[in-house]
């Protein structure tokens, strides 16, 4: 059993982990170098999609990390949940503060650049997604120590 919930907290944090690493140092530096403009709707439909992902993946590390706390020092423990519950409170905020201006981002017609609304939003996103990013970095290297 002790297999399983770590196989699917690993998991759920190599995707949460990976999916802002991606998007901050692969797809978003790499968009302004193409030869031609991407579509509009490519930026806020994949961070739509990624967020929504991102919900489940909270929900299985909240349901696996106690489970995998048993042999970890009290102070460790402690840390690494404060930090987690600040990722996720970061994460619904990004979340709840951006889901509708990513949404109308996502149905604007080609051609048509964003607001300032919307690139404002753009920005916090990726401001969010950089403090969460370091946060998690902080949890893995936590837990690589002990």
């Amino acid at each position: 059993m002790l297999t399983l919930l770590t196989t699917a907290h690993l998991l759920a944090a190599i995707f949460w982990i990976g999916g802002m690493m991606f998007v901050l140092t692969m797809l978003i530096p790499s968009l302004p170098r193409l030869t031609a403009p991407p579509p509009p709707q490519l930026m806020p439909t994949v961070l739509i999609r990624f967020l929504n992902a991102v919900a489940v993946a909270a929900f299985v590390l909240i349901a696996t990390g106690p489970w995998l706390t048993i042999d970890m020092p009290m102070g460790a423990i402690y840390l690494k949940l404060t930090l987690a519950l600040v990722m996720i409170v970061v994460y619904a905020y990004l979340r709840q503060r951006y889901l509708e201006t990513l949404e109308a981002l996502a149905l604007r017609p080609a051609g048509s650049p964003p607001t300032e609304e919307q690139a404002i939003a753009l920005a916090g996103v990726r401001k969010l997604a950089t403090i969460n990013l370091s946060l998690s970095i902080v949890i893995v290297g936590l837990t690589t120590l002990g």
